[in-house]
């Protein structure tokens, strides 16, 4: 079921998450906070050394919550790859961050208000 995984250590969502595609969108919103009250860029970077990220295809997410709830463990699905070579994260303010990434023969999009997104 899990394609990819990191851990939430040094950088935080930015990081583990950034780390698992070329090409992401992630909703800060949907991101579980501790504290409330944090603007995009805490959140964007705050670390929690006990969480996780993982990638799992869009036709499994459903059973990996459900298999994450047996275990009564907190999932959410707070970002989506996408065939883009830039990371776009969205929250508290309408746009925290974006930066282009670029490697030979990929798409490049850039300024696209909705990325295509094609998995998760």
């Amino acid at each position: 079921l899990i394609k990819k995984c990191n851990d939430f250590g040094a950088g935080g969502v930015s990081v583990a998450i950034g780390e698992l595609a070329a090409g992401l969108y992630i909703d800060l919103d949907k991101v579980p906070k501790k504290y409330a009250g944090l603007d995009g860029t805490e959140i964007a970077i705050s670390e929690s050394q006990e969480r996780m990220a993982v990638v799992v295809d869009p036709k499994d997410v459903d059973a990996f919550l459900a298999y994450a709830a047996e275990e009564n463990l907190e999932a959410v699905t707070v970002a989506e790859v996408t065939d883009l070579e830039r990371k776009d994260h969205r929250g508290p303010e309408p746009r925290v961050l974006r930066y282009q990434r670029s490697a030979p023969g990929g798409r490049r999009d850039p300024d696209s208000s909705q990325p295509g997104r094609n998995a998760l």
